[in-house]
């Protein structure tokens, strides 16, 4: 007759080094540790026979797929490494001055409200969650989840992009005190624009948590990507637009220190084209992954769910990561109050401070 044995703590797979989320970052995002969900119990023959999970799969065929997965990830974030320091060249290069200054800036605060709103709870609240409930016979309450939150990450997003509009006017000018008078009226209307890449943000964030949490890595971990080739491509093709109207050659503007005003106007047109493509870049993130959502949430569903007790655990789960990036917020705040006093043009300073 043959025995069973529970495999020991040394039978399991060690575990991925913990990952640092960021756009612009080439590490790991924390999305693995959905993936490296180690069996708890692994079943050997006395005989020899093949290491199984609980679940009766193949330990072996899990643990390449965990390495496969986590390979993907890796793949993804440095293509998207590489296209944020395209994306960083094109900036310093073709928009050198007041217009790489105010796009920068207008990035900020609406970066900080995406990490605040859904950003900052992809791996400590919604990975984990959506993990709890990823069995095959849980998949409806899954999706009743999934769009609790996507539909309130809606109208929280909905809600930031008003009030960055209308507050735009009062918390730039705090923001640019070293600014022309030209340049903030630039930073403002740049904001507004940008504020509009709020939903695809949002929705892109529940949509991989999503997607990690089943252990479809593909789409989201190459989607980041289009956010940087949306802002490079629609930033130079404005840019390229009002060269040639203006009559200027083009190589004019591939000289940061070139300052003509036939330049600088064509570059404040072009810095419209950037805030534009970050909204569409934004919005194709969340796109791309449609073709992989459709697998999953056959139909969206307009629920607002609150008290289920998914909802509730990713509520509390965010909590202690919201204390964390208030500070980190408020940080990059006083950081940019700082850059704004340094010597020099305070929008060539943060240009050089982004690039560097």
């Amino acid at each position: 007759m043959k025995r069973k044995r529970t495999a020991e703590p040394d039978d399991l797979p060690p575990s991925f080094p913990p990952p640092v989320a960021s756009a612009m970052s080439s590490s790991l995002p924390d999305a693995v540790t959905g993936l490296n969900q180690a069996p708890a119990a692994l079943a050997t023959d006395e005989d020899g026979g093949p290491e199984r999970t609980s679940d009766g799969q193949p330990f072996a065929s899990t643990h390449r797929h965990v390495v496969t997965s986590a390979s993907v990830i890796m793949l993804g974030n440095l293509l998207s490494s590489v296209l944020g320091m395209l994306r960083l060249l094109t900036i310093s290069t073709l928009f050198y001055g007041g217009a790489s200054g105010s796009f920068n800036t207008a990035l900020r605060p609406v970066q900080q409200v995406s990490d605040l709103v859904v950003g900052g709870s992809v791996s400590g609240a919604l990975i984990p969650t959506f993990v709890d409930y990823a069995a095959e016979q849980r998949r409806a309450e899954l999706c009743h989840v999934y769009c609790t939150i996507a539909n309130l990450v809606v109208v929280l997003m909905a809600l930031g992009c008003a009030v960055i509009f209308f507050a735009a006017p009062y918390f730039i000018p705090l923001e640019t005190q070293g600014y022309s008078t030209a340049d903030q009226h630039l930073a403002i209307q740049l904001v507004r624009i940008t504020s509009l890449s709020l939903l695809g943000l949002g929705l892109y964030s529940v949509a991989a948590a999503l997607l990690y949490a089943l252990k479809q890595v593909k789409y989201p971990a190459f989607a980041t990507g289009i956010y940087h080739v949306g802002i490079i491509v629609c930033g130079t093709l404005v840019l390229l637009f009002a060269l040639r109207r203006a009559g200027v050659p083009i190589g004019n503007a591939l000289h940061p220190g070139a300052a003509s005003p036939a330049v600088t106007k064509a570059r404040y047109q072009g810095a419209d084209g950037l805030a534009i493509g970050a909204a569409i870049g934004a919005m194709g993130e969340f796109l791309l992954l449609i073709p992989a959502l459709r697998r999953v949430i056959r139909i969206w569903r307009p629920v607002f769910d609150l008290r289920h007790p998914a909802v509730r655990q990713i509520m509390r789960l965010y909590a202690p990561l919201a204390v964390g990036l208030i500070l980190s917020v408020a940080a990059q705040n006083l950081d940019l109050a700082l850059t704004n006093l340094t010597p020099g043009g305070s929008a060539q300073n943060l240009t050089s401070m982004v690039s560097a």
